[in-house]
């Protein structure tokens, strides 16, 4: 066991940035660690990288899609993001809308979505370690937290901070002796009974000379797509003319209906399969589609919350104590 940092920040995702953006006013970067489970930072702001055949690279957002500001409060952040280069209006015509979107001013990032987890990282001088997944969290015998990866490293932390989706954090706290101080409170049945949605998200590219083709087929860069027109397929975007990338290949995202992801993966579908029906579904809404130079497809069995935490449980402070 190695006595570790002062905090232990569990994911690497936009919640554990803003966590440590938050910490760094308290403590210096060299007693903050961050384990991220995945190959990459970003959790829901999920960037992937198709390779063509050609050599060249296309990026494409996979998880979340653009940022709508809704509270002036992060308007220092938001000026910061934009200064850097990382953050830029969204310019291009949404068709369709969601009432989930609100009001604000819509946001994407030129290097995809996971670049503002990485620069808020950055800026705080703290560089998450990746692909190692946390696995037991119990009392240290002589106070603080010893955590556990599923590499076997093991560290020891003051405090733990946890910020992975409910299931993956209620497994984690679920591992030691925080159990019993979770079980005795009504947070617990609560937590149990928060429940996710399901979807998929389909990533396309072609090579930079099919642009034309993109500009004088499809006027917006991002639309919703009505049940009406497919009961499978909810949202498609030109990711490259989304994000303004008028140089590299082209590339296309698809996020696939709650229902059909509930449906598909409930029903242990194979993702060959999936991705099959996605691209079969998808020509006949964009009849005008050349065949994809390259392709992949990307799961979220844990997307949106559907059912969130009541408000009677809601915290009043900054966050909900999980662990006393």
């Amino acid at each position: 066991m190695v006595a570790g940092p002062a905090v232990l920040v569990v994911g690497g995702g936009l919640t554990a940035a803003s966590a440590v953006r938050s910490l760094r006013r308290v403590l210096p970067a060299e007693r903050i660690l961050v384990w991220e489970a995945s190959a990459s930072l970003g959790g829901r702001f999920c960037t992937d990288e198709l390779a063509l055949p050609s050599g060249a690279s296309a990026v494409a957002d996979t998880g979340a899609q653009y940022v709508t500001s809704t509270d002036a409060a992060d308007g220092p952040l938001y000026a910061e993001l934009r200064d850097a280069g990382v953050l830029m209006p969204l310019a291009g015509r949404i068709r369709g809308s969601r009432a989930a979107d609100g009001g604000g001013e819509n946001f994407v990032a030129p290097r995809g979505l996971s670049s503002i987890v990485s620069h808020m990282f950055g800026a705080c001088g703290v560089a998450p370690t990746c692909s190692r997944r946390a696995v037991g969290l119990r009392r240290g015998a002589r106070g603080g937290w010893d955590v556990h990866a599923e590499t076997g490293e093991a560290t020891r932390a003051d405090g733990v901070i946890l910020t992975p989706p409910v299931p993956h954090t209620l497994a984690l706290i679920d591992s030691g002796e925080a159990r019993k101080w979770l079980d005795a409170t009504p947070a617990r049945a609560a937590l149990d009974s928060i429940e996710y949605s399901k979807r998929y998200a389909l990533a396309l590219a072609w090579p930079a000379d099919t642009r034309p083709l993109f500009s004088a087929s499809a006027d917006y860069v991002s639309r919703y797509v009505d049940p009406d027109e497919d009961d499978a397929i909810v949202y498609v975007a030109i990711d490259s003319a989304r994000r303004a990338d008028h140089v590299g290949p082209v590339s296309l995202t698809v996020h696939s209906s709650v229902p059909y992801g509930l449906r598909m993966m409930g029903g242990g579908a194979d993702d060959a399969a999936v991705q099959a029906d996605l691209l079969g579904r998808l020509n006949k809404l964009l009849p005008w589609l050349p065949p994809p130079a390259a392709s992949t497809l990307r799961r979220w069995p844990i997307s949106q919350v559907r059912f969130p935490l009541p408000d009677s449980l809601l915290p009043s402070g900054p966050c909900l104590p999980l662990v006393p």
